[in-house]
């Protein structure tokens, strides 16, 4: 083997092997740990019954994934006006990833949403994607990107008009653009921040840019009038969900405190990329229970396009 070969192939080989996913019930996407303490911030209101959860109904904007990293048609829009404050909530479609070998998702493209939330001070963006291309990721997971000022000009919204980001989590798909918006406020929970501290979590550059305006919750907290976040641990320690207040009742947005829109409706049902891989498995059927006795009229996911739409 010549020796610019053998270079190569330590470099691949070192790269793999300083960000190596593990498939443990700890994290999916990083090898995740067992030794932070978890800190309950739920509630025990009583939980809407499986039969109210089941009375749902498709959003009929839904299509199937092509496999292109593209969704079919124009995103998802919902025009609210809620009590003078939020406009609209619309998805963004990130683009996609393949999963790797061993991966509880192998075999399929994972779509990737983010969020924008229309209100008069700005706009709240939840979540941000993947952001630029990172080599040890590229070479697992082979991700189709889309970049957020793409996404947003699509809705209408422009870039410039961002005035706070809320991350779900500070998973590669979730925060990798966050270095994008130095100087903005990023709503995190103090969990989460601690987790992303420890090995193979994250892309700790992404995460830890000095620029980086952190503001953490312990628990919940409001982002803006009408927003709130809501401190939903499981898939990882400090995962938080987006609460929105409107005219027509409470959207939620998950992100990824449910994997699929199955993990919504049917509490017995449990993803091998969801409840089956969270860091903690009791917390995440904790947290979504703690969601449904929201009441919420809308639920939203960040890895499936579908829509949970109460019935009338």
């Amino acid at each position: 083997m010549s020796k610019p070969v053998a270079v190569k192939l330590a470099v691949k080989n070192f790269a793999q092997e300083r960000i190596r996913f593990s498939i443990s019930r700890s994290s999916y996407w990083y090898r995740g740990f067992e030794s932070l303490s978890l800190h309950q911030t739920g509630t025990n209101s009583q939980s809407a019954s499986d039969g109210q959860l089941r009375g749902i109904r498709y959003s009929a904007l839904h299509r199937v994934f092509s496999g292109s990293g593209r969704d079919l048609q124009s995103p998802v829009s919902t025009d609210m006006r809620s009590r003078g404050a939020v406009r609209r909530v619309v998805a963004l479609d990130m683009g996609s990833v393949a999963p790797p070998k061993g991966h509880p998702d192998f075999g399929t493209l994972t779509v990737i949403q983010a969020f924008a939330i229309d209100a008069p001070g700005g706009v709240v963006l939840v979540d941000t994607g993947l952001g630029e291309a990172e080599p040890a990721i590229d070479a697992l997971y082979s991700p189709t990107r889309r970049s957020l000022a793409e996404a947003l000009l699509e809705t209408g919204l422009s870039r410039e008009r961002v005035s706070a980001i809320v991350v779900s989590h500070l998973h590669f798909d979730h925060a990798g653009a966050l270095p994008e918006f130095s100087g903005l406020p990023i709503h995190v929970q103090r969990d989460e921040r601690q987790a992303a501290r420890q090995p193979r979590y994250t892309v700790r550059s992404r995460v830890e840019a000095p620029a980086l305006r952190y503001i953490e919750h312990a628990g919940d907290g409001e982002v803006c009038e009408g927003v709130r976040v809501i401190a939903t641990p499981g898939h990882t320690p400090g995962h938080q969900s987006v609460a929105i207040e409107t005219e027509r009742g409470l959207v939620i947005l998950a992100c990824q405190a449910a994997y699929t829109l199955e993990e919504w409706t049917e509490r017995s049902f449990q993803h091998p990329a969801g409840a089956l891989s969270a860091w903690d498995r009791e917390a995440y059927a904790k947290s979504l229970d703690r969601l449904r006795a929201m009441n919420p009229i809308e639920v939203r996911f960040s890895h499936d396009r579908r829509i949970w739409l109460k019935m009338a």
